[in-house]
Order: structure tokens, then C-alpha cells, then sequence
């Protein structure tokens, strides 16, 4: 069951935002050693913490939350489902399993200010995941500051997705168990931000779903892990990986989006052992896609020693160097061996590339 609830009695909102619901200083603990099995979702909409309004206007329930921990939960710490207007500050989230903030529905507004996501036993990421329509739509508006989801065995990647012409906003925020961005006709502007992958066997995280409209990161620090000892993977890691994808939304070929790197700095990270199946490190692995498909944009960047390659192009796509971007991993950039005629690569350089000292080769062609 929800701990706290206003979902069989939500706000009236017919002709005004309701009355604001006011946490402060509050601890909700929800005993997740005495709750029996949850990690195959057996239990994953018994949030703690649940609210909403209602869905049929363009009115919302206010939500003022303040000084809140929410911990040892077998599914979220606070769940915002739909038309909310919530202004969060100093939230802490310890153990959560669907995580320590979690957002599922349409017409939300919502601005974080301090989070502290951590655990031992299952984590406490953010998650925004809209598959509900609020007021006919999967819009939202959501500006998240200050938050820090910390990585253990356990803790799952942070999801940020917007849609319906919506925005996410997040700035001086750090990421270390691995991120999904996806903006499904929604913009996403991430800057100032520490972002990992996640280390270990996860597969395709850390990754920007490129369906909508553009992702920018700017002055972002990106750290690539290797694998855990005993974990041999054979996806190659990166310190984001760029899926383009638009089977949601076939409309979207014909109306090309960015995903831009302003400024970047690409790392590998110390791992817990070594990178046991041999699988490059890379900074940007572009998965795919093709010309048509939008641009990834790379604008003054540092690829760091360390790193296998800068960016993997061996499976297509279109890559724009602007400005000047330093390269010190062993290889530039790699890209595939396609038949005659095949044009998936296109590669537009409009600035100089300094190669580093550690630098072998700036292209090279395989795969």
C-alpha cells in the first residue's frame, strides 16, 4: 500500500490550483527488510510518499516539500503521478528502490533544489518516466539543481525524459550510477554537471535517447568506468552513448535534432578491477543512426589519456567538430568500413583538432 497518499481524494481543481500540501521536516521509512520481495516490482507502486491532481484540467495540486528524508522504500520515496505544481528543497533519498524521486505523469511542474540520492541495498536515483496524460498531454517542466545520486552495487541510472514541448533544465548536479536523457519533442539543457556511467554490466547506460527535440550539455564532466572484476561485457563503454532512435515517433526523421557536447570534458574513471572482456573505452559512441537523423555536435571538448578513442562512429551517423577540440586518447576518432556508395558516415569539420601527446592516430577506419 502508499504510505501517504492523495490519490483517492484529489484536489479539486476545476477552477483553481488547489490549496498547497505542505512536507517539512519530515522522515518516512518504510522497513524494506520487513516488506518481502520487491526487486521484480512486486511491490513497485507502493510509494511512500504519493501525490497528484486531477487529470481533466489545466489546474494542479500545489505541492511545497521541505527538509524531507525518505528511506527503505520497496518502491518509490516520492512519486509525482500528475498535474502537480511541487517545489522541492533538501530532499535526501536512502534505499528507494524505483527511486528517491520518481515523476510518471503529464502536466507537472516541478523545481528541485538539493537532492542526495544514496544506498547500500537498492539505491535512490530520480526518476522521470511520463506514461500517463495529464490534461491530454505528457508535458512537463522540470528544473532540478544541486542533486546528487551517488553509485552503488545497487543503485540504478538516473532517467530524464520530457515530452509534449516540455523542458528539463539541470544544473550543478552529479550523476554517478549512469543517465538516460531523452526528450521526446522536449528540450533537455544539462549543464555544469558531473555524469557517469555506470560501472558494471548494466548495458546501454549511460545514453541519450536522440527522439525530439535537441539535448545540449554544456561545461559537463563525462567519466566512462570500466567493468568489475568477473563482469566481462560486450558492449563497448562510453562516457555517453548517443541511440538515436525514432521508433515513437516516425515524424521526427524528417525534422533532423541535435545532441551537442559545449565545452565537455570526456575521462575514463577508476573501475573496481579491469575491463575484463577488452571493449574500448570511449568518450562517444554514436549507435544507430544516420546522416539524416540529426547531429551530434562537439564544440571545444577534451578527450582525456586513458580513453581507448574519442568518439565511435562504426555504426554510422553525422558528427560536427566545432571550435577546437584536444584529443589525448590513444585513437581520435573511429569509424566504420562501409561498402561503396554507403553513406551512413558524415563527418563535417569546421575547426581544428589538437592532438595530444598520447594520441596514435587521429582517424582510423574498422569495423
Amino acid at each position: 500500500m502508499r504510505t501517504l497518499t492523495t490519490q483517492h481524494r484529489p484536489a479539486r481543481t476545476a477552477e483553481e490550483h488547489a490549496s498547497a500540501i505542505v512536507l517539512r521536516d519530515l522522515t518516512v521509512d518504510g522497513a524494506i527488510h520487513e516488506q518481502g520481495a520487491f526487486r521484480g516490482y512486486e511491490q513497485e507502486q507502493s510509494s511512500l510518499i504519493f501525490l497528484n491532481g486531477q487529470r481533466g484540467g489545466s489546474y494542479r495540486q500545489v505541492v511545497r516539500i521541505s527538509g524531507v528524508t525518505v528511506q527503505n522504500s520497496v518502491s518509490d520515496g516520492i512519486h509525482l503521478w500528475t498535474a502537480t505544481d511541487a517545489t522541492i528543497t533538501d530532499l535526501r533519498g536512502v534505499d528507494c528502490f524505483r527511486g528517491g524521486l520518481t515523476i510518471t505523469g503529464g502536466d507537472n511542474g516541478v523545481r528541485v533544489d538539493g537532492y542526495r540520492g544514496s544506498g547500500e541495498f537498492t539505491g535512490a536515483h530520480i526518476d522521470i518516466e511520463l506514461d500517463t496524460l495529464s490534461n491530454g498531454r505528457l508535458h512537463g517542466d522540470f528544473e532540478i539543481r544541486d542533486a546528487i545520486v551517488e553509485d552503488g552495487p545497487y543503485t540504478r541510472p538516473t532517467d530524464i525524459e520530457c515530452g509534449d514541448g516540455g523542458r528539463a533544465v539541470l544544473e550543478n548536479c552529479a550523476f554517478r550510477s549512469g543517465f538516460t536523457m531523452m526528450g521526446l519533442n522536449g528540450t533537455i539543457r544539462v549543464t555544469d554537471c558531473e555524469l557517469h556511467d555506470k560501472d558494471g554490466d548494466e548495458g546501454l547506460v549511460p545514453r541519450v535517447v536522440h527522439r525530439g527535440d535537441d539535448v545540449v550539455f554544456t561545461r559537463c564532466d563525462f567519466r566512462a568506468h570500466g567493468t568489475r572484476v568477473d563482469t566481462p561485457r560486450s558492449e563497448i563503454l562510453a562516457g555517453v552513448r548517443i541511440q538515436q532512435t525514432y521508433s515513437f515517433d516516425a515524424a521526427a526523421l524528417f525534422n533532423p535534432r541535435k545532441v551537442v557536447f559545449d565545452r565537455c570534458t570526456f575521462s575514463p574513471a577508476p573501475a573496481e578491477g579491469t575491463n575484463d572482456g577488452g571493449e574500448p573505452v570511449v568518450g562517444v559512441r554514436v549507435a544507430g543512426s544516420r546522416p539524416s537523423d540529426g547531429q551530434v555536435v562537439v564544440r571545444d571538448c577534451s578527450f582525456g589519456q586513458g580513453l581507448d578513442h574519442a568518439v565511435d562512429l562504426t555504426l554510422g551517423g553525422r558528427l560536427v567538430l566545432e571550435g577546437t577540440n584536444r584529443i589525448d586518447s590513444r585513437i581520435g576518432f573511429r569509424v566504420g568500413s562501409l561498402p561503396p556508395g554507403d553513406s551512413r558516415h558524415r563527418i563535417e569539420e569546421n575547426g581544428p583538432l589538437a592532438p595530444g601527446e598520447h594520441t596514435v592516430e587521429m582517424w582510423q577506419r574498422g569495423g
